[in-house]
């Protein structure tokens, strides 16, 4: 299984820049992959984010016309392992991310 510190140092040679911020996404924010559609997934996220990657220029970004971001995170099931994806992989969790009056930060979660 890969590490964060193996996947930190590829994104670093292929030209990524590490930033403290993209969109809300850095690092200890609460995500969720964008296919994980089970409610805690939604209301308490199952990973926190540790590092945050740009790359510009990026022949990608020129292509799709938005940057080239890249998120590493550590996900709650470590069995699993840790979540490399680009940002639009992942949604932001939680009040500290979307405002503690949020509609989605009102429901209660029920096991």
């Amino acid at each position: 299984m890969r590490t964060v510190e193996d996947h930190v140092a590829d994104l670093l040679a292929r030209g990524y820049v590490e930033i403290p911020e993209f969109e809300g996404l850095r690092p200890g924010a609460r995500v969720r992959h964008r296919g994980e559609q089970y409610a805690r997934a939604h209301l308490e996220g199952t990973a926190t984010v540790r590092h945050v990657f740009r790359k510009d220029p990026s022949s990608w970004a020129q292509t799709y016309r938005r940057p080239d971001v890249e998120i590493v995170a550590e996900r709650d099931d470590t069995e699993i392992g840790p979540m490399f994806v680009a940002d639009y992989h992942v949604d932001l969790v939680g009040s500290a991310t979307t405002g503690e009056d949020h509609p989605d930060n009102r429901q209660e979660w029920k096991p």
